[in-house]
């Protein structure tokens, strides 16, 4: 999805809310009875640009979670809770680095965004500094990310005897987030508070540790899919590219030879681009034959 289309389909998301908050409103102030009894039995409420809903359905499964192995949990929250106390301190530092960098380069005015490679927190707005094409991507990855961490807050919850009134999730315009909902938490011993406190990073933690993984071996796994080892796929060509168009280079075109130079993988490219850079551009003799045969200009193109 380009940037056209994911504008038009934010519009239309937006478009969508606003409808929806006209429905409620409307049907709200004329009391329409099966319209509440909906929204009752549902667990919905429309506001404006956020929808909002809560249940109680999973909480039997949640208990049920919570108190399987409970010596097994134990352990497992443990680590969770030294885990947030060991990493606050880098956090913090992190947090004051970042603050630092980004009051320098505001102070100095200076436009170029921070580097990549250094060390800072950097907020992912799409639109801003990541493209709005991949905004399903961040979507996605933000539900799945809420959802494990409120998780690991429902089940240290039970598993510390706190009660769990319901689960929910919001979303605010397409923002998706989740949303456990807890009581009595503050009657419980600090131990007890902090467990159940450092659950929902614990788990996205491990999620991260997990999806890194995955990310590294995914090439291994799906290897003997493809061919490999032998040249580079073109991905995609830039519209003012000498190579783009008919006589050009084609999506999923494969480059075997730069010259004289082998193409295997990615950095045989590279090398390849700087030696023809850097030796003379070589010619090639064709036969007139050729030529007239494949010849498509016409007098007035001379």
């Amino acid at each position: 999805m380009d940037d056209m289309h994911t504008g038009l389909f934010l519009f239309g998301v937006i478009f969508c809310h606003i409808c929806f908050y006209f429905i409620d409103t409307l049907f709200k102030t004329c009391s329409h009875v099966p319209y509440l009894y909906f929204l009752k039995n549902t667990g919905l409420q429309i506001k404006f640009l956020r929808i909002h809903w809560f249940t109680t359905v999973f909480n039997r499964l949640i208990q049920k979670w919570g108190s399987f192995r409970p010596k097994l949990q134990l352990a497992w929250f443990n680590a969770g809770a030294w885990m947030a106390i060991g990493l606050m301190p880098l956090a913090l530092a992190l947090l004051i680095h970042s603050i630092y960098v980004n009051l320098r380069h505001t102070v100095k005015n200076d436009i170029v965004t921070v580097s990549l490679d250094s060390t800072t927190l950097q907020p992912m707005v799409p639109g801003i500094n990541m493209p709005l094409s991949e905004i399903g991507y961040y979507m996605l990855t933000l539900l799945v990310c809420s959802i494990v961490h409120e998780f690991g807050h429902a089940i240290a919850a039970v598993r510390e005897d706190a009660r769990v009134i319901g689960i929910g999730m919001v979303i605010g315009l397409i923002v998706p987030v989740a949303y456990v909902s807890l009581e009595q938490v503050e009657l419980l011993t600090a131990p007890k508070q902090l467990r159940i406190l450092c659950a929902g990073i614990w788990h996205n933690v491990v999620l991260a540790m997990v999806a890194t993984i995955i990310f590294f071996i995914t090439p291994w796994i799906l290897m003997p899919l493809y061919d490999w080892g032998n040249a580079v796929q073109v991905q995609t060509v830039e519209y003012n590219s000498p190579l783009y168009g008919p006589g050009g280079l084609q999506i999923r075109d494969r480059v075997t030879f730069i010259n004289d130079c082998p193409i295997t993988d990615l950095n045989s490219w590279q090398e390849c681009l700087v030696s023809a850079v850097k030796h003379n551009t070589p010619g090639y003799c064709l036969q007139s034959e050729f030529i007239k045969e494949h010849d498509e200009s016409g007098p007035g193109d001379l």
